[in-house]
């Protein structure tokens, strides 16, 4: 197909040329009062003898093509001279011949047509052959270059798609490992309650528990959720903590600048929780507070909980490092955001915090 588009392209341009140089004799004619000088064998010659320029044109891009995009200077010039010696008596002795047909004369002999070759058109001739000889090689090249870019576009095309997809299967394999690890904590809270022959509660919690369930399995097929549905599904979680440790703990959530189109990946604030409830309530022998802190400003969501520590705990027993959740959760942060976010935890004395700090979802895209 491209091929037929140069040849199109090359012939149109060759007769375009040839009907400029008719125009001008028309012209000429007209100006200097000479009489008719354009007649249907002058077109007729005009057209073959341009047509010929385009079987030139034609030969010598092909002929380059492979020299040219691999940089072979030497095997271009041996092309260039070649074609030179070769076309420019054919081209000569073809202006002659059919220039005195043209005129209504009768076609010469060979030594008639070298005779009458003007030494000015011969140089006009070289000089236009060059001309098209440095045309094909530049349209050629460039040609090549485009090339090489979509070669490039494609291969980054596809080597994006290549991460996006394994991106996409490493994203389901650790949102796959949530659903155990949060049933697992759960089926704790209610095996504790069943242990306690807490009927009520426990039937309680294994309604609370079926709901919980349905929102983990539907969110850890989506790569985002809205904020709102983040902090329904943490405050199921925490009513159900909350038949187990009944007034062991104190919760809060504090939301500031936060719009109902906002998102954010599922489980980060369920997360933060969870690591609060795992290091902080479970072990402490005093009421624990744990205030949820979530806000957006400057184009940044920052969600954060602190939790009171039990002074009577140890370090080892508190909050020594990051647990499954928070490692899980920083993961596929790192596959969402790359390096576009925060994760950070930190002890002192009074509290513990663990923080996240993300670009807000409201005007990017991922892929549900």
């Amino acid at each position: 197909m491209r091929n037929l588009k140069v040849t199109f392209f090359v012939v149109l341009f060759w007769l375009g040329f040839g009907l400029a140089y008719m125009w001008s004799l028309y012209y000429d004619s007209t100006r200097w009062n000479i009489g008719p000088i354009v007649s249907n064998g002058l077109i007729l010659t005009t057209c073959v003898v341009y047509l010929s320029w385009s079987a030139l044109t034609i030969i010598q891009y092909k002929l380059l093509k492979q020299p040219v995009v691999k940089g072979q200077v030497w095997r271009c010039i041996l092309i260039l001279v070649v074609s030179l010696i070769i076309w420019q008596p054919l081209i000569a002795i073809l202006d002659t011949s059919l220039s005195s047909l043209g005129y209504g004369q009768p076609f010469p002999a060979l030594a008639d047509s070298l005779s009458k070759v003007i030494m000015v058109n011969v140089f006009l001739n070289v000089y236009l052959q060059i001309f098209v000889f440095i045309a094909c090689g530049c349209f050629i090249y460039y040609q090549h270059l485009q090339s090489m870019k979509l070669i490039s576009s494609e291969l980054e095309s596809k080597n994006a798609k290549a991460q996006l997809n394994i991106a996409n299967v490493k994203m389901q394999a650790l949102q796959s490992q949530l659903s155990p690890h949060f049933l697992f904590n759960c089926l704790n809270a209610i095996s504790s309650l069943a242990r306690n022959d807490e009927k009520a509660k426990l039937i309680d919690a294994t309604a609370r528990l079926g709901e919980l369930l349905r929102f983990a399995i539907q969110a850890s097929q989506h790569s985002v959720i809205t904020l709102s549905e983040e902090i329904e599904f943490t405050e199921y979680y925490v009513n159900l903590q909350q038949l187990r440790f009944g007034d062991q703990y104190e919760f809060e959530i504090v939301t500031k600048n936060i719009s109902d189109t906002s998102e954010c990946p599922p489980f980060v604030l369920q997360a933060l929780v969870e690591n609060a409830f795992t290091h902080a309530v479970e072990s402490a022998q005093e009421r624990v507070s744990i205030v949820a802190e979530i806000s957006s400003d400057n184009g940044e969501l920052f969600v954060s909980v602190k939790n009171s520590v039990d002074q009577n705990q140890t370090v080892d027993e508190g909050h020594s490092g990051m647990g499954l959740a928070l490692r899980n959760l920083e993961e596929r942060l790192q596959i969402l955001f790359e390096k576009n976010y925060t994760i950070n935890h930190n002890l002192n004395e009074k509290h513990y915090i663990a923080s996240v700090r993300l670009p807000t979802t409201d005007t990017l895209s991922y892929a549900n």
